[in-house]
């Protein structure tokens, strides 16, 4: 118990002070820029160069409010976009409402300067931070990003259909078109070979989304296939968390525990606290019954995390 405990403290200690040779490198380049200009630029590099922690990460704020800063300083509205943009969609995660006016000032730049790939990228920003508390208001943004896209002819790339389809799963009477859109925007990574968001990314919502709709035989086919891809691997132990949730509802509950084991082992091989409450919290209602001393232990270990994470982050 007292190993977990440590393992846990120093885990999320290296989680939120780990930083990588670019990030150095950048802060080196940094130091030597000539101009203002090429420092704005570099401060939006130094963003997308932190590692990124629970999707959200102090530093990537604080490189981004400078970036943003000093591109409004010196007025160059290329650098106020792109900053604006990217520290927007940061402070999204948690900080919404912090959020929402610098991305509406970006939004302005953008529209001044006819730039219409940051235009959308701001609304698509948009609508991520008014999806944390409005979901109508957010669809009403990735709409308007998703149809500025088709007028303007831009890239695919940058179409919110996964975003929209995420944001149906939890909408009422709309899981067909969290499915349809989640299902577009798999359809259309399989064919680029430039969208960020992988074909595998998406087997993990697909089997949400059907998971939800009841369906277990076929939410457990795309778990399984984004658990046998040796190719990307995100959020570790998510798929196996859901498999357990599967098997726990078709009343299989030693293979439920297996999974549940093994969503907690693939966290700790990759050194992520992801969804680590949940996962605890799922073993202490498996052994309840048969084990009622390593479901406290489990419930007890899902207290400290919570713990961890708000004395060190």
């Amino acid at each position: 118990m007292k190993k977990t405990v440590l393992f846990l403290c120093l885990l999320t200690c290296q989680l939120c002070f780990g930083q990588s040779k670019q990030l150095d490198s950048l802060k080196l380049e940094l130091t030597r820029a000539t101009s203002d200009t090429m420092r704005v630029l570099i401060y939006e590099k130094l963003m997308s160069a932190v590692p990124v922690t629970n999707n959200y990460n102090k530093e990537v704020i604080e490189f981004g409010w400078q970036g943003f800063n000093l591109a409004k300083r010196i007025r160059y509205k290329k650098g106020i976009v792109v900053c604006g943009n990217q520290l927007g969609y940061a402070l999204a995660h948690q900080e919404y409402y912090r959020a929402i006016p610098v991305i509406i000032e970006t939004k302005r730049v953008a529209e001044l300067s006819n730039d219409k790939k940051g235009l959308a990228f701001a609304l698509y920003c948009l609508g991520y931070a008014y999806s944390k508390f409005d979901s109508e208001k957010g669809l009403f943004y990735y709409f308007q990003a998703k149809n500025l896209i088709k007028k303007e002819g831009l890239s695919e790339d940058l179409s919110p259909d996964i975003n929209i389809g995420l944001n149906y799963i939890n909408k009422k009477g709309k899981l067909d078109s969290a499915l349809f859109y989640v299902n577009k925007s798999y359809q259309h990574a399989q064919i680029s070979k430039t969208f960020s968001y992988r074909p595998i990314q998406h087997l993990r919502h697909l089997g949400r989304v059907y998971y939800i709709m009841g369906k277990l035989d076929i939410a457990m086919n795309y778990f399984r296939q984004a658990i046998a891809s040796t190719v990307y691997q995100e959020e570790p132990g998510f798929c196996d968390r859901y498999m357990a949730l599967i098997f726990r509802d078709k009343n299989q509950l030693d293979s439920a525990r297996i999974y549940a084991q093994k969503s907690l082992k693939a966290m700790k091989i990759a050194k992520t606290n992801f969804q680590l409450t949940e996962t605890f919290t799922l073993l202490c209602e498996l052994y309840k019954k048969e084990n009622p001393a390593k479901s406290l232990q489990y419930l007890l270990l899902a207290g400290c995390v919570f713990i961890c994470r708000l004395l060190v982050c």
